[in-house]
């Protein structure tokens, strides 16, 4: 018997979040889902998904950590983006999302370890963000967003080009690691 309730995803799967195993993470399911997923609780100036943050984390780290960078907020598209500050405060939504994160490391070959090696380029790429999609720019976070950031210009791409470049980068990878077919 498994644990909770099941979602149904966008390819059709009885995913259970609260007992995930690996045959039912679908790649599909993770770009189209976090392509539609607003960054920041939707408080940006536009549309900013989740899927163009992953794809530039993988683009702006170390060589090793490229594919876990993709990955590293797959399971928010079992159980939604929530903003980093609420997050801490939550920890039974954190064990889920850890939950989540093996099953999807176990699915794509990805130790759960390299998923917490990649926080250092997701700050990064947090402080790139929020100096672009804030209305009147940033407020006085704990540390400078302005020092930290990369010169990088957002696209602020639609969810169906945010998926697409999502699932192109995803494939990218797979064959440079030998995965591809």
């Amino acid at each position: 018997m498994r644990k909770g309730d099941w979602i149904q995803t966008y390819m059709g799967i009885h995913m259970y979040p609260f007992d995930p195993i690996a045959d039912e993470i679908c790649i599909e399911d993770i770009a189209h889902s976090l392509s539609l997923i607003c960054r920041y609780g939707g408080h940006c100036e536009q549309f900013y998904s989740v899927a163009e943050h992953s794809v530039l984390c993988s683009q702006y780290c170390n060589e090793k950590l490229r594919f876990p960078a993709l990955m590293h907020d797959a399971s928010e598209a079992y159980i939604a983006d929530i903003c980093r500050p609420v997050k801490r405060s939550m920890p039974q939504y954190q064990e889920i999302e850890r939950m989540l994160m093996t099953a999807i490391g176990e699915k794509f070959h990805i130790a759960y370890e390299d998923f917490d090696a990649v926080k250092e380029i997701d700050d990064i790429i947090l402080a790139t963000e929020a100096v672009q999609v804030f209305r009147g720019g940033i407020c006085s976070w704990t540390w400078n967003p302005e020092k930290t950031a990369l010169p990088i210009k957002l696209m602020f791409l639609s969810p169906k080009d945010a998926e697409k470049i999502f699932l192109d980068r995803f494939k990218q990878l797979q064959y440079e690691k030998g995965d591809g077919k």
